[in-house]
């Protein structure tokens, strides 16, 4: 009798293990060999109210056309960038392990961000904060070959 209940935690152990590799391995994303699909959807890189209209401040300007140049500047890293880059780049900057593997591009990016000292919730950016932001960018864009 003991016997049959030992055999029994050991296939209901195991049926449970194969279901939760088979539920991960049902869950990984087949890996795409299109680079110019973008990293990202535009809905996830900026809300809305971020998105002004009209033209990018050249360095000086109002605080809302900065707050639009670093919308412009996010938007088109996360375009372009793939999770890799700003995984590794996160990774230099000294970002945990344990937080790096499951953040999404969007807050790598941020991670980034606040690891260069700039906050990504800025609600009056400087234009020296701006061209920080920018010089970042340009770092992500040469780190992944672009």
């Amino acid at each position: 009798m003991r016997r049959l209940v030992i055999i029994g935690a050991c296939l209901v152990g195991l049926g449970w293990l194969a279901w939760l590799v088979w539920r991960r391995w049902a869950a990984t994303p087949e890996p795409q060999g299109d680079r110019d699909t973008p990293a990202v959807a535009e809905e996830e890189v900026a809300p809305e109210s971020y998105r002004p209209s009209g033209q990018w401040a050249s360095g000086q300007g109002d605080s809302e056309e900065l707050l639009g140049e670093l919308a412009e500047l996010r938007r088109d890293a996360l375009k372009r960038v793939h999770r890799r880059p700003l995984y590794a780049m996160a990774e230099e900057r000294g970002v945990p392990r344990y937080r790096r593997a499951f953040m999404t591009n969007g807050q790598l990016f941020d991670a980034i961000l606040n690891a260069e000292g700039v906050s990504p919730e800025a609600v009056s950016p400087s234009p020296a904060t701006v061209e920080r932001v920018r010089a970042l960018t340009l770092q992500m864009f040469d780190f992944a070959g672009e």
